[in-house]
């Protein structure tokens, strides 16, 4: 048995590229896609129910990806 989680729908927000800060009315080069890394890291790191497989993609996976 697995967990999934689907970052691009439950992790994702538009953030700014420096900060990371949440941005909103903003476009092209002012926003990034971005995951919540203190979420995904404190998914990760919670082996109780079962290993956990994440699918998506996010511009600061640099963050979280070890």
């Amino acid at each position: 048995m697995r967990r999934a989680i689907h970052g691009d729908r439950a992790l994702a927000y538009w953030g700014d590229p420096t900060t990371g800060e949440p941005v909103h009315d903003a476009a092209g080069a002012l926003r990034a896609w971005r995951w919540n890394v203190a979420t995904v890291c404190a998914v990760a790191a919670d082996y109780t129910p079962v290993p956990t497989f994440f699918c998506g993609g996010s511009r600061n996976a640099n963050r979280f990806v070890d």
